[in-house]
């Protein structure tokens, strides 16, 4: 969005949280009050109002509210005075938003915000606001964690907002333990990053702490997360196969996939079909970094174990047994530079 300015006219999307939040924390910066109209045929007279400009008023906004089409709004609005105001206006009309578009008023410029609707277009809007809260995080994980429960939650993004600011009025820094107060009833990991860890032979304390949480603060049975390994297991086995057949290279839409797969006429990728785009990068990052005789060695200790597991203690076995192998990787990498 461009540098905004009085006199400018901003277009959001009617109901969009995203959009709302970007223009309250805009009065915030600014130091403007709003003045909020819903507007109606009824209410009409006083948005004809605003042609008028008072010397005592101080600068403000004006938020205006058009839920559906109302006739002769445009004719209206076109007059407004642009003196000491910036003018929001919330809508849900295409065609009232195309006349908005087109509007030829002097002194008057008309911004329309853009949707926001990918997962990264809304966490780069969040990030802003966090940041424009003056918040210190532990570490960017932390940060990570907050950005994606606030997108699960978008009616916490007030409390949130109070919450950081009293950390930043008393110079606290906020971490993990902070984030889990105030989302007590969401995920605090993403099963996504514990799954990644594990493939990776990586069964440190994180990892560890990661998978108590699961089955003790979430109440996961131990068998439903060796399944869902398993499911990463399969995943990327076609990532892989798509992979070296150069099916899938770079994260793909999935009309665009279903034509690579229908040229290559490879029926048996079709489950690659079911795979996110986000997923697919994690996948594919994967492919990329572990070799496949590992990646089979590493099937082979998932699949080994009987479809019931009992406990965490045969779940950690898991991923001993898959550390163990990338040890023994590790062992043979050295030894074979010795030899030379």
């Amino acid at each position: 969005m461009a540098k905004v300015q009085l006199g400018d006219v901003l277009l959001i999307h009617l109901g969009n949280r995203y959009h709302e939040w970007r223009m309250r924390d805009m009065a915030r910066k600014l130091g403007y009050p709003i003045n909020r109209i819903e507007v109606t045929k009824q209410t009409l007279p006083k948005v004809k109002q605003l042609q008028y400009a008072s010397l005592q008023a101080g600068r403000e906004i004006i938020w205006l509210v058009v839920d559906g089409y109302v006739k002769d709004f445009v004719e209206t609005f076109k007059r407004v005075s642009p003196a000491k105001r910036i003018y929001v206006v919330e809508m849900n009309n295409r065609n009232l938003a195309k006349e908005m578009v087109g509007l030829k008023a002097r002194r008057l410029r008309v911004v329309p915000l853009k949707r926001v609707k990918t997962y990264e277009e809304k966490r780069e809007v969040l990030r802003k606001l966090v940041k424009r809260w003056s918040v210190v995080f532990d570490n960017q994980k932390t940060e990570k964690i907050l950005l994606r429960l606030m997108m699960q939650n978008e009616e916490s993004w007030g409390d949130v907002r109070v919450t950081l600011e009293i950390f930043k009025e008393t110079g606290h820094i906020c971490t993990e333990k902070d984030v889990e107060d105030m989302y007590p009833d969401s995920e605090l990991y993403q099963l996504s990053e514990w799954l990644d860890r594990v493939l990776r032979g990586n069964a440190k304390r994180k990892t560890v702490q990661m998978l108590h949480y699961y089955l003790h603060t979430k109440q996961y049975n131990a068998s439903w997360m060796l399944n869902k390994l398993r499911e990463d297991i399969l995943n990327l086995s076609y990532v892989y196969q798509a992979y070296r057949r150069g099916i899938l290279r770079v994260p793909t839409e999935k009309a665009q996939l279903q034509e690579r797969l229908d040229t290559a006429g490879w029926e048996d990728g079709f489950p690659l079909l079911e795979i996110k785009i986000r997923e697919q990068e994690r996948y594919l990052q994967y492919a990329r970094e572990i070799p496949y005789r590992s990646f089979i060695s590493i099937q082979e200790c998932v699949f080994s174990y009987a479809e019931y597991i009992r406990d965490e203690e045969d779940l950690y076995a898991v991923l001993l047994q898959i550390q163990n192998h990338f040890v023994e990787k590790e062992k043979e990498a050295k030894m074979e530079l010795l030899g030379r």
